[in-house]
Parts: structure tokens; C-alpha cells; sequence
């Protein structure tokens, strides 16, 4: 069996399925709501965030789009309320306690189960600062001033075009 936080994370993109059954168990009414975005949505959400939303962290792979208010407890599954989060910082959310807010500028804030903000530490790699201000970036032994190579063409977000509703 898993802990709960697992389970929760688990669940998150699971599907629901209401059934409204009379005394005798007939089914009267059945309704299914969509816990899982389309793959559209997924798409749009993808192009709009580029990669994990979590602050320093960016990351493409093995990303979900997360409801910012949880389903189970009322969230819909609409643009506005997904966000993509790794699966490190999913686990963050669902195991650890920390929540994320949408700010009425479209804006992502991430807090800590204390319910502070996390305020993020200076990037690591790429984006270091000299003393007179100007980013410095590193090659790949490290030499200051090479530049960072082009980005891959499998790492550009998709033309809008191509973000869609599926035909």
C-alpha cells in the first residue's frame, strides 16, 4: 500500500466517475468529469510554461500538468488552473506539503508548508553575474566567455499553429 502523499500524486491524474444510483443501487445518473487534461491542453500548457514552474528549475523531462487547485478539492481542469511541475517537485506538492498560487497576473507563486514564499537562490550554471553586472556564461569545461550553445530544435516550444485542439 502507499502513504498517503504518494497516493495523492498518484491520483492526480487519475479519473473520476460520479454515479448517482437509486435505494435499490439502479444507476440514475452517471457523470464523468475530466480529472485528466486533454492532450491539447497538456500541449498548451506545455508551450505556455516551457518546463517545470518550480523557480530555478525549468526542467522538460518527465513533466505533468498539475492542477494549482487540486480537483479532489473543487479545481477545474482548465488552462488557468494547470501548471507543468516535474516529477521531483510533484512530489514536493503532493508529499511535502507545498502549495502552489496563481497571482491575478497569471504569475506563480510557490510556498513552503509553512506557507512562506520560496524565494529562489542564484541560478547555477549559465547565467552568473561579473562584478561591473554582465551575465557570464561557461562552455562545457567551464571557461568563462564561451558561449552556451544554440538551443536544440526538439527543445523550442511548438509553433502556436500546432497547440491546438485536436482535429
Amino acid at each position: 500500500m502507499a502513504d498517503p502523499g504518494a497516493a495523492s500524486r498518484l491520483s492526480c491524474n487519475g479519473a473520476v466517475e460520479h454515479v448517482h444510483e437509486d435505494r435499490a443501487g439502479r444507476v440514475l445518473h452517471r457523470l464523468r468529469e475530466p480529472r485528466r487534461p486533454p492532450a491539447w491542453m497538456v500541449r498548451q500548457v506545455r508551450c505556455r510554461d516551457g518546463g517545470c514552474t518550480f523557480p530555478g528549475c525549468g526542467t522538460r523531462a518527465f513533466t505533468e500538468a498539475h492542477h494549482i487547485a487540486w480537483y479532489r478539492f473543487g479545481g477545474r481542469t482548465t488552462l488557468e488552473n494547470l501548471t507543468l511541475v516535474c516529477a521531483f517537485h510533484h512530489r514536493l506538492v503532493h508529499e511535502h506539503g507545498w502549495t502552489i498560487r496563481r497571482s491575478p497576473d497569471g504569475g506563480l507563486a510557490w510556498l513552503r508548508p509553512d506557507g512562506t514564499a520560496h524565494v529562489p537562490g542564484p541560478v547555477l550554471r549559465g547565467a552568473d553575474v561579473d562584478p561591473g553586472g554582465e551575465p557570464v556564461t561557461y562552455g562545457p569545461f567551464g571557461e568563462p566567455g564561451s558561449p552556451r550553445p544554440a538551443p536544440s530544435p526538439r527543445m523550442l516550444p511548438l509553433p502556436a499553429a500546432r497547440a491546438g485542439p485536436d482535429p
